[in-house]
């Protein structure tokens, strides 16, 4: 067994070395990760309670899927809760399985985002396949959280599609198209003190633009990846000609199915799937929810159109549309937003009017405030200069009589402005203890 702990750069290049070789080479000795000469079974139960690799020890079983099986992991030394990911022994031979899982690890380890599920480790199994480490997580995947609940608030669906944008924009800003987003692949997490989080995973069958080496040979012109239900058209046609605008279209499927419970593309066969996609009419929220905003079927239309070049040009743009919906600080759709701002701008026009109507009134009441301000201002200039005479140089006191006189006069003005503008208190006569009568 090869074991890495490196940069995801690094254990990607040495990882994918390791599995080559581990395939090619069948006649070399099965590697046991927990260090002993039995034969290692990924899919065993015996595994719980046994250490690998050094050091993480195995749990219960989390998922059991068509790549791999999925463990819940302790790292003995931090004490640290993880996800245990090992290859499905039905896969292990397969070159271009190995590869796919060394993807997977690669381009989870390289994006950063908190939307993104971590991993933290990798390595191979030699000949019964490979492994990462992932973060394990507490909570419960959008599609569980549909069945369970039914369809969801508009202002809720779009907050977790808005996270899973910015989750997609950081992959998609080095080149990652994910190729399979769907609701079992947005995991709502949810963590001890802050608000639950959704975390983009299952980069298996991502593809790397630009990039023949990492994904361009694992994909050819007739083979099907991904979800027949959510995948876009030219996906379909040609699952290696796809960009972000892939990941646009299931977004909004994604999205359609959050507000509706249904996915509109589901059919009893991957044909009758198809035909839907391509030929089909366009899902429409206003035939299963006409209660909700116009405003979010255009922006799932968009998403879904069948020419990519309608579509957003990026995930940015898709959350820049949703924003408006969101529960976020962005308030009220955005039909209601404008009634509001009429109605904000016709209270505005009845209270000027109603300022027109008083003549003089509103210009004594400014020129008050003014005049209130300069006499502030000039009482403020005028001690100021008094005290600044005070410690000047004896030879300047002719020049600092001429100043006083100035801010003097000064005081004057503004004091006659005080008694035009301000009303004054009422007299009051104080009487000291020391003055007071004796009886």
């Amino acid at each position: 067994m090869s074991h890495l702990l490196a940069s995801p750069v690094n254990l990607a290049d040495e990882f994918a070395k390791d599995s080559a070789k581990a395939v090619n080479d069948r006649s070399g000795p099965i590697v046991n990760p927990n260090g002993d000469d039995s034969k290692f079974d990924p899919a065993g139960a015996s595994l719980a309670g046994e250490l690998f690799a050094g050091r993480y020890r195995i749990g219960c079983v989390l998922g059991n899927g068509g790549m791999g099986i999925v463990y819940s992991a302790t790292h003995v030394e931090l004490s640290l809760p993880v996800a245990l990911k090992v290859i499905h022994p039905t896969l292990a031979s397969s070159p271009e399985a190995r590869a796919r899982f060394c993807i997977e690890a690669r381009a989870a380890a390289a994006l950063r985002s908190p939307h993104i599920l971590r991993v933290y480790d990798a390595g191979n199994l030699g000949a019964d396949g490979c492994f990462m480490v992932m973060e394990r997580l507490e909570g419960i995947n959008l599609d569980e959280l549909c069945r369970a609940s039914g369809p969801l608030r508009v202002e809720t669906a779009v907050d977790y599609v808005l996270q899973a944008c910015m989750g997609l924009a950081e992959a998609h800003a080095i080149g990652i198209v994910h190729r399979d987003i769907k609701p079992e692949n947005l995991f709502l997490s949810h963590y001890r003190c802050s608000a639950p989080l959704i975390k983009v995973m299952d980069f298996g069958i991502a593809r790397w633009q630009g990039d023949e080496i990492r994904s361009g040979r694992l994909t050819n012109r007739t083979s099907s990846l991904g979800s027949p239900c959510y995948q876009s058209p030219e996906q379909m046609e040609n699952a290696s000609d796809v960009d972000e605008r892939s990941d646009i279209w299931s977004l909004g499927l994604v999205l359609y199915e959050l507000v509706t419970g249904v996915c509109p593309f589901e059919a009893e066969s991957i044909q009758e799937t198809c035909w839907k996609v391509l030929q089909g009419p366009r899902p429409s929220l206003v035939t299963l929810r006409p209660d909700l905003d116009p405003a979010l079927d255009a922006v799932i239309q968009r998403c879904l159109e069948l020419d990519r070049s309608k579509r957003y040009a990026s995930v940015r743009q898709l959350a820049s549309a949703l924003r408006p919906l969101s529960s976020a600080g962005y308030g009220t759709p955005p039909a209601s937003r404008v009634a509001a701002a009429r109605a904000e701008k016709a209270a505005k026009g009845e209270r000027s009017g109603a300022a027109r109507a008083r003549p003089g009134s509103g210009s004594r009441e400014k020129h008050g405030r003014s005049a209130a301000l300069l006499a502030s201002a000039a009482f403020v200039l005028g001690i100021g200069v008094t005290t600044a005479i005070q410690v000047t140089d004896p030879q300047l006191r002719g020049v600092g009589t001429a100043v006083v006189h100035s801010s003097n006069a000064a005081l004057r003005r503004a004091h006659q402005l005080v008694r035009r503008f301000i009303p004054a208190a009422p007299a009051r006569t104080v009487v000291s203890d020391a003055r007071q009568p004796s009886p």
